[in-house]
């Protein structure tokens, strides 16, 4: 996506599907980052052309309270309060943004397992998180298993030791994502009718707990179809 979800799993929101942590003041912006398409970017299986679905009023910028259904194959639901806006509504790879908590919402194709190295994400939520643990730029917490919107998976907590690609998502575009290492990620990657949506949560790690406070809403709203 652009800036921010420009380019799954940070990712989704969180924690009554898990747990968070932290505290401070707000963050002016995400640093969750995109990456422009790179050579590991061509390894991407293109998707096949579809119907693009993004709900009216979910454009860059503030965002009206209420419900949204964004994508296909499958569509992510979800509901917002006030307050939240986005910089990005690719609906293979978009964001909602409200300081401190930068939730980020894709359906996943590829994991980094290096800078320059991509791995098929594949089915299995544990498997992908186990390659993600491969990214030498990474710190994963065990997997633990979670169920969102009817769908199972796997959640952790990543700490980021340098700036790297991290993820690819199922776009022809090959986007990808990047972290940075003055960031905490809670990780949800979710089995959803024979494909990987990933959800994260990005915050500074000083104010991961409020950040998840913010988030678990959204994520306990989240819905496939």
């Amino acid at each position: 996506m652009t800036r921010a979800i420009g380019g799954l799993l940070s990712f989704l929101v969180l924690a009554g599907c898990s747990a968070g942590t932290g505290g401070g003041s707000p963050s002016s912006s995400p640093t969750l980052i995109p990456a422009t398409p790179t050579a590991s970017a061509t390894a991407f299986s293109a998707a096949p052309t579809r119907e693009a679905s993004t709900p009216t009023g979910f454009e860059i910028g503030p965002l009206a309270a209420g419900a949204y259904a964004v994508g296909t194959d499958p569509v992510i639901g979800f509901t917002l309060d006030d307050g939240w806006s986005t910089d990005s509504t690719d609906p293979d790879a978009f964001d909602v943004l409200k300081a401190p908590a930068y939730v980020a919402m894709a359906h996943l194709g590829q994991v980094f397992i290096h800078d320059t190295e991509t791995a098929d994400a594949g089915l299995d939520p544990a498997s992908a998180a186990e390659l993600m643990r491969s990214n030498p730029a990474l710190t994963l917490t065990d997997a633990k298993p979670i169920t969102i919107g009817g769908a199972d998976g796997a959640w952790f907590e990543v700490s980021v030791a340098g700036d790297a690609p991290v993820l690819g998502f199922r776009t022809s575009g090959g986007r990808t994502y990047r972290f940075t290492p003055d960031v905490r990620v809670r990780g949800h990657i979710l089995s959803v009718s024979g494909a990987l949506v990933v959800i994260t949560v990005e915050a500074p790690p000083d104010r991961m707990d409020e950040a998840v406070t913010l988030a678990k809403p959204v994520i306990d709203s989240v819905t496939f179809g």
